[in-house]
């Protein structure tokens, strides 16, 4: 489940039915040309590689990159607060017309997000496409981003308008002091001081601001700029939640569920959840959706539960989309209807979330609601895995191990089955205590690990009964 989970910069999260994970692989090298997308406030530098393409007689031209019709990919703002930086290598498939047909991850940069936004960078780029004898043909590129915040400059704008800011706040304006907060905690036209926005966003909220107020929450949640207290991130989501902020009433929707700061009490969680849906919180309305199916804080309510997933689809969620697909693939509150379960799942995948990723990777090698197409499961399993998503892993783990689509690797198998099982996917845990138990893949039986990995999966069954955890 993506983005903002576990009380991300504003909010909590959304749980979601399937999982993720790391890298991807296309082998492609050599050199090719460089050139530069600067981003506000960072750099991001695109380095083009090429396969080296052998000429004769002239007759064959490589591909080569139009950098003006490259859409300057977008710095993610979560990531950009977390000074998240790194290099991205991508290989891509340019087709006969010089569009991106096809991007995989060849070398993660370590974070998802920059990833993703790489991948979203280069299909919007326009390539003048492999020539053989005058003909256009499809060819293999690859291409690295490299996200530095090394020598970024601030726009003069950004400046400036910190500065009138700034002479609001010191006037007293409570608007004006939470947004010091949120442009000392992003670094927008000031150095970048969490001990300074904290102390912006608590001026702010100690005159009543609920919306500073949820912002001081977050920072004592996550422990940035103070010591890291769930109390008194409670207490101060109490207070923006009385004030009608839906971000803090989503926020001790997830406390309540989970216990962190607070007696745990489903019941509770559940009434919060519902206020910061009713006020249009698309997030909140998804965690809503996914508790009422589960019956966390009352009884199973699948009707009301598809309805908050619809509204939260409708307003372009994609956990949303990705939770109503499920609904739809195996009939659960509604008709089942494989089509309408592809169709969102494809809109939630389009916004990078990888459990939708894994479904649609399922329906293919299982020839459900599509054509059976290992070929195609395999790249969306793989675009899953780039999401860090554990049941692609396992996926994965299940095709090496049986040979299914691709050679038998009983090794590789292994290390999916592990991969999987460290993210969280009981499944694979369970693989694991059998394989140790029976000495499978290669392995010498071992009681040790058997007891290991059995008691991490009744750990995982707990979570999972209880309050899932939500990222």
């Amino acid at each position: 489940m993506k983005h903002g989970l576990a009380f991300g910069l504003r909010h909590a999260a959304a749980p979601q039915w399937r999982r993720r994970v790391l890298g991807m692989a296309c082998a492609f090298a050599c050199v090719g040309m460089v050139g530069a997308a600067p981003q506000t406030g960072n750099d991001t530098e695109v380095v083009v590689q090429t396969p080296p393409v052998p000429t004769q007689d002239g007759a064959r031209h490589q591909p080569t990159v139009d950098f003006s019709s490259c859409a300057k990919p977008v710095w993610p703002r979560d990531s950009l607060r977390k000074e998240e930086q790194g290099t991205v290598t991508l290989s891509f498939l340019v087709g006969v017309e010089g569009n991106v047909i096809d991007a995989r991850l060849k070398k993660s940069s370590g974070f998802p997000a920059l990833d993703a936004a790489a991948q979203e960078g280069i299909l919007k780029c326009k390539f003048n496409p492999l020539r053989e004898n005058g003909q256009a043909r499809e060819a293999w590129m690859t291409m690295q981003y490299r996200w530095t915040l090394d020598g970024a400059t601030v726009p003069a704008d950004a400046v400036q308008a910190a500065l009138v800011t700034r002479k609001a706040a010191e006037a007293g304006d409570a608007t004006a002091q939470d947004q010091m907060g949120v442009l000392y905690e992003q670094g927008r036209g000031v150095p970048r001081d969490l001990v300074e926005a904290v102390s912006w966003y608590r001026k702010s909220a100690e005159q009543g601001n609920p919306v500073a107020q949820n912002h001081l929450g977050v920072m004592y949640w996550r422990g940035l700029g103070v010591a890291q207290d769930d109390v008194e991130a409670g207490r101060w989501y109490h207070l923006a939640a009385a004030g009608d902020n839906a971000w803090a009433q989503t926020n001790l929707g997830y406390l309540y569920a989970t216990g962190r700061g607070v007696t745990r009490d489903p019941r509770t969680s559940l009434d919060w959840y519902r206020r910061a849906a009713n006020q249009g919180n698309s997030t909140a309305q998804v965690a809503l959706g996914y508790r009422l199916t589960h019956g966390f804080g009352g009884p199973a309510e699948l009707d009301e539960a598809i309805g908050w997933f619809r509204k939260a689809a409708e307003q372009g969620n994609p956990v949303g989309q990705n939770n109503l697909g499920y609904s739809y693939e195996i009939g659960r509150g509604v008709a089942q209807d494989l089509a309408a379960a592809l169709a969102l799942y494809v809109k939630a995948a389009a916004q990078g979330n990888g459990n939708a990723m894994e479904a649609m990777g399922n329906m293919y090698q299982t020839g459900r609601g599509v054509p059976r197409d290992l070929a195609s499961a395999q790249r969306w399993y793989w675009k899953a895995v780039a999401q860090k998503n554990g049941t692609a892993m396992r996926r994965l783990a299940e095709l090496f191990e049986h040979g299914d689509g691709v050679a038998a690797d009983p090794t590789g198998a292994l290390a999916w089955y592990f991969a999987a099982a460290n993210r969280g996917d009981r499944s694979a845990m369970l693989r694991l205590c059998a394989i140790y138990e029976h000495g499978e893949l290669g392995q010498q039986p071992s009681a040790e690990l058997v007891d290991t990995w059995r008691a991490k999966a009744a750990q995982a069954l707990a979570q999972e009964n209880g309050a899932p955890p939500l990222r």
